[in-house]
């Protein structure tokens, strides 16, 4: 009788112990997850990626119209990021010791720029359990349960620039220029990690 009153007591202390473990566990797991919320139309590493490779794309610029006066002219299915395209393109040509005109009839050139992508994309996976939406819970769910999970974003600019008037026609082509920029956020057994070439 002892001994099934031991073996007993041994099969609760089992039990208890495995049950603390799986909660410490469930406890520390849950901690790695984490809310993003994004109040503006693009987040501020979204905004980061993008301006960055704008701004890469631009450097790899070289132009010979110093001391000329240019139109700067962007095309782009992007509307949200064109203003920014365009004034990035007039700092540089400032810089270039270019005279930027506000009207293309007082210009001695038109810089046209025909920018073919400007924006980011990305990619997520995990090893471990996602995230759960909660039955009749609105807007609630599990916490994500990760070992490993990786989350890449990129940010990518292509575009193509012209230089031309309505005299010389065209004076010169630069046929691609090309910006990069990445994010990656990694968590190795519960650990993250952030890897990224923007402020």
């Amino acid at each position: 009788m002892a001994d099934v009153k031991k073996e007993l007591q041994w099969a609760n202390l089992k039990v208890g112990s495995i049950i603390m473990l799986a909660s410490a566990l469930f406890m520390l797991l849950s901690c790695t997850y984490t809310y993003q919320y994004t109040y503006t139309k693009k987040s501020a590493i979204e905004q980061l990626l993008v301006t960055k490779a704008i701004n890469e794309a631009i450097q790899k610029m070289v132009v010979d119209i110093k001391g000329s006066k240019v139109f700067v002219d962007v095309a782009c299915l992007m509307k949200d990021e064109q203003p920014y395209i365009k004034k990035a393109l007039s700092h540089s040509l400032l810089d270039a010791g270019v005279l930027i005109a506000d009207f293309p009839w007082n210009a001695d050139y038109v810089f046209s720029a025909l920018v073919r992508v400007a924006g980011t994309d990305g990619d997520q996976s995990l090893i471990g359990v996602p995230s759960i939406p909660i039955p009749f819970a609105y807007g609630m769910a599990t916490p994500a349960l990760s070992v490993y999970s990786q989350m890449n974003q990129q940010g990518r600019v292509e575009m193509e620039v012209m230089i031309y008037s309505e005299k010389e026609g065209l004076k010169e082509k630069i046929q691609s220029l090309k910006g990069d920029s990445y994010y990656r956020k990694y968590v190795i057994l519960f650990v993250p990690y952030t890897e990224k070439d923007i402020p």
